[in-house]
């Protein structure tokens, strides 16, 4: 009864940080338990579609003129192997081609490989909104497909809507009737994609492919599914290697991939996104226990009288501690109440969002275990925290609290400075923080922190727009895109060079293809490029100019136990020939998964020449006439176009997802800086009442003592945000190195000005300043009579 009755006396005389406390917890538990949500749901989800549609735990694509019976039967005959089932497909030749049926204009494009087959068991059809599926999928008529989701948030199409699609030398144009959960290509980010054409129209597709190919172009394809033996211990990645260092299926194939890798290609962006919201909500959490234990301590200072005189009525501090405790416990449990709540519509809102990534629809539920594992952390840490905090209780003596506490001697600060009429308002807000800097210590680690991650995410940002430091990270970006779509194109490159350069001079020149070859045994995605010295992302060592050295990433070094000089064996559709590691890069292909070679190390292993160039051009400013003049003297051998960096980053999933993340810290960082603000603003009034109501009586106004109050909180917000910005110029690059490496990128390179770090600065600076001119309003309520009281 004793606890019951000075917890409900300290919620009604604290009511402003126990609300404070709650707003915080609910924050951090409504966001928190949302994310785990999204990412438990579409884990469940795109399992429960894979097992729907089968999907085996090999899938690999491979020319039916490369596929023999001896290479079934060996894989069939494997001990760790259950079943192998082979059907059709067909490879698109060239540029698919978006036409918008809402608009006279020619839609987006896509340059990479589509797969076309016909319907098999499993899959499941979107409905006309997009939150649900159809009982049944309607039979396709000639002319008609179905593409998975993935691609109507990509290319934003829409059923009926057209797309053209290059088939070796001929085009076919299809209707869009719908949009499919295919589980093992379908999400966003995945290159390849497979899509669905009705019987006949596959038939007949088949044969004119069939009738086109040439020796060195082959479009007719089998799809091999490999499924695990019952009992199979082998993982899926070691299962592959086995089977391809015994028939060469895999070296020999367009491509493979494991049950594993789509999972881990389809979350990818989901996956990066969340750790970081939940890394930044740990460090939210932080800075609640930070504001927490100034709230404490205030209030111990605060009320060190009555703390005297419960312990002269008999309270001990084990009881003064627990009241303390439950009351900010009870502040938390309710917070997490109304969270729990709040996550619920949250979770729906950011599903949609990862359903467009990962073109999964995923189940409504709440992360009831992650959840309820994040809330008793809370608490357990909470209650630490406030234990420790504590325990300055048992310094209290009741004799002291006679006289308010004050301390037996007292001796002035060194750093204290005396008030000067010249610079009166600044020196007096000086005074007051060195005379009592403890109050501040809370605010001032509050914004060293949140200075520290919008630096580090305003870094993020200018990096992802800064084309110098993409590339510096792998990554390739055009001004003049042309992509052969006739073997023809490969003796006209110097026309196509001298064509450019009527404009402009090329700066660089990307001539490249991705492949994909076996690596020791291992299906590694391999860039190939034919002028070396432009290839990006070099790490250490050197670039491949020699046709005999290969480049591999730390991640496939990694894998494979391997290093530069080593000797490694590498195998194409139909060659085989040993390399040597010249170096190591970083690419953002299959997640750094991924090698690099000349042009001429890939004729090694049966590549006859680049069919994608790319030029970087040193002025700009016409390259659609570039692209158009291209496209009227060559049209028939190439597809070009003319690609701004700009637009190409505007509609970038990754580049939208760190702009999604910026806006989240900066509010979650305001949010926090108030009601930080606000509970240390609140404890400081309370404490120098008596002060103000002195300055008001020598003739200080309100306005005059709101700006002195506000310029206090200006300067510790100043000097915090001035060391989060430092830490943030120190650290933030190691940060960003893990998350990146996520993507593949091992070592990022900051873009960042001197307008990153102020920007962030003066963001938290400014907040600060204002939540502390709107909480000093106080002031006005304080008048002269205070002294007669005191």
């Amino acid at each position: 009864m004793e606890i019951t009755t000075l917890l409900r006396a300290g919620i009604r005389s604290k009511k402003g940080s126990f609300i404070s406390v709650l707003i915080l917890a609910f924050l951090i538990v409504a966001t928190a338990a949302s994310v785990m949500g999204v990412r438990k749901n579409y884990r469940s989800a795109l399992e429960e579609a894979q097992k729907t549609a089968k999907v085996a735990d090999i899938s690999v694509s491979i020319s039916d003129r490369l596929l023999t019976d001896e290479m079934l039967d060996a894989i069939r005959a494997d001990s760790d192997v259950g079943s192998v089932d082979v059907s059709d497909s067909v490879c698109s030749g060239g540029k698919v081609i978006y036409l918008n049926s809402r608009s006279e204009q020619t839609g987006e494009t896509d340059s990479n490989s589509y797969f076309f087959s016909k319907m098999h068991e499993g899959l499941r059809l979107y409905n006309s909104t997009f939150d649900g599926f159809e009982d049944s999928i309607p039979e396709l008529s000639e002319g008609e497909i179905y593409l998975p989701f993935g691609l109507h948030a990509k290319h934003n199409c829409e059923v009926g809507d057209k797309i053209s699609v290059r088939f070796i030398d001929f085009d076919k144009e299809y209707t869009i009737k719908g949009f499919l959960c295919e589980p093992m290509m379908g999400a966003m980010m995945m290159g390849w994609k497979n899509v669905f054409i009705s019987d006949s129209d596959f038939d007949a597709l088949k044969a004119e492919v069939k009738a086109a190919e040439t020796d060195s172009v082959s479009k007719s394809f089998k799809l091999v599914k490999i499924y695990k033996a019952e009992g199979c211990e082998l993982s899926d990645a070691k299962l592959a290697r086995k089977l391809n260092l015994a028939t060469g299926i895999i070296s020999r194939s367009a491509g493979s991939l494991t049950k594993y890798q789509s999972q881990r290609y389809t979350g990818l962006v989901a996956e990066i996104i969340i750790d970081v919201v939940l890394g930044f909500v740990a460090v939210l959490f932080v800075i609640v226990l930070v504001i927490v234990i100034h709230s404490i301590k205030t209030e111990i200072n605060i009320d060190y009288e009555n703390l005297g005189i419960l312990k002269a009525q008999g309270f001990t501090d084990r009881k003064i501690s627990q009241t303390i405790l439950l009351r900010y416990a009870l502040a938390e449990l309710i917070g997490t109440v109304f969270g729990i709540a709040a996550s619920v519509p949250i979770e729906r809102t950011l599903g949609g969002v990862f359903k467009n990534i990962t073109a999964i629809l995923p189940h409504k539920s709440i992360a009831i275990a992650e959840t309820l594992t994040v809330i008793a952390g809370m608490l357990a840490l909470s209650a630490l925290v406030i234990f420790l905090s504590t325990r300055k209780l048992a310094r209290i003596s009741p004799v002291r609290a006679i006289a308010g506490g004050r301390k037996e001697v007292y001796f002035s600060s060194r750093f204290s400075a005396p008030i000067s009429k010249r610079f009166l308002g600044t020196s007096i807000a000086y005074r007051a923080f060195t005379s009592s800097a403890g109050r501040y210590i809370g605010i001032l680690l509050i914004t060293v922190m949140l200075a520290f991650f919008t630096v580090t995410v305003n870094i993020m940002s200018s990096m992802l727009d800064s084309r110098a430091a993409l590339e510096s990270m792998g990554m390739t970006f055009d001004d003049i895109h042309i992509q052969f779509t006739d073997e023809e194109a490969q003796y006209h490159v110097a026309e196509f060079e001298e064509t450019v350069e009527k404009y402009s001079r090329i700066e660089k020149k990307y001539y490249a293809n991705n492949v994909y070859y076996s690596l020791n045994g291992e299906n590694v995605i391999f860039e190939v490029y034919q002028f070396p010295e432009y290839i990006p992302g070099l790490l250490k060592g050197k670039l491949p100019f020699y046709d005999n050295e290969i480049m591999i990433t730390e991640q496939v070094a990694d894998a494979l136990d391997l290093k530069i000089g080593d000797e490694v064996t590498c195998a194409g559709r139909k060659e085989e020939a040993g390399f040597i590691i010249s170096g190591i890069f970083q690419s953002p292909n299959d997640a750094g998964y991924a090698a690099c070679i000349s042009s001429e190390g890939a004729k090694r292993l049966g590549a006859k020449y680049v069919s994608r160039l790319g030029m970087v051009l040193s002025d700009t400013s016409e390259i659609d006439k570039i692209a158009a003049e291209l496209k009227e003297k060559y049209g028939s051998m190439i597809n070009a176009e003319a690609v701004r960096f700009e637009d190409v980053m505007s509609t970038d999933t990754t580049v939208q997802a760190g702009n999604y993340m910026r806006i989240m810290i900066y509010a979650f960082s305001g949010i926090f800086a108030l009601v930080a603000v606000m509970m240390v603003c609140t404890g400081v009034f309370i404490q120098e009442r008596t002060d103000l109501g002195i300055y008001k009586a020598v003739g200080f106004t309100a306005g005059r003592l709101r700006r002195q109050f506000a310029l206090r909180f200006m300067l510790i917000s100043l000097v915090g945000s001035i060391l989060g910005s430092l830490l943030g110029f120190f650290f933030s690059k190691d940060i960003l190195n893990i998350i990146f490496s996520m993507f593949g990128i091992c070592k990022v390179r900051p873009d960042s000005t001197p307008l990153t770090y102020i920007s962030a600065a003066a963001f938290v600076c400014v907040c600060v300043t204002l939540f502390a001119l709107f909480a000093s309003r106080r002031v006005k309520k304080v008048e002269i009579r205070e002294l007669i009281t005191e």
